[in-house]
């Protein structure tokens, strides 16, 4: 078989990301949905109703008049997850684990500020890591970490596992 043809069935058999929501998940659910799966902090919200843990959230910041709260609020933290509430593919997450000499450091012993933080956050309510581009909300949340059985296979980050089900089956 020509690695041509190898494509050609990979793409007709595997489910990426445009496939899925073009021909899964436009076709078959309702727009007010999306309002929903669509903002990390409203899915977490309707996840917590039924019964399912999420990570703890610190704090929302949705308006620029709020950024030095919530810098407050990170001032407060020596683990946490900066994030904006519309994002994807990973982009705009900051990850914050612990504190050196005043500064904050990510897992990989990046050292950032206050200031840097905050200029971050600033650009996510901008909508800089919003699909749409518009207005977005940042979030403080709990850091989760990695079991260590699955540290070896994602050892950038915490394995982002996804089970989409259609119709009761899992695809």
């Amino acid at each position: 078989m020509s690695l041509l043809a190898r494509l050609r069935r990979v793409r007709a058999e595997a489910l990426g990301l445009n496939r899925r929501n073009l021909e899964l998940l436009q076709p078959y659910n309702r727009g007010p949905l999306y309002a929903v799966v669509d903002h990390k902090q409203r899915t977490k919200e309707a996840l917590e109703r039924v019964g399912l843990p999420v990570p703890d959230t610190y704090a929302v910041c949705s308006r620029p008049r709020d950024l030095n709260a919530f810098g407050d609020t990170m001032e407060e933290l020596t683990d946490f997850v900066l994030k904006p509430a519309r994002g994807a593919g990973g982009e705009g997450i900051v990850v914050i684990a612990g504190r050196d000499d005043g500064a904050f450091r990510s897992p990989s012993g990046r050292r950032l500020g206050r200031k840097d933080l905050v200029a971050h956050a600033s650009d996510i309510l901008s909508g800089a890591y919003a699909i749409s581009q518009a207005h977005d909300e940042a979030l403080l949340e709990y850091r989760l970490r990695s079991a260590p059985e699955v540290e070896p296979i994602s050892p950038g980050g915490v394995a982002d596992i996804r089970i989409v089900v259609f119709r009761g089956v899992p695809i």
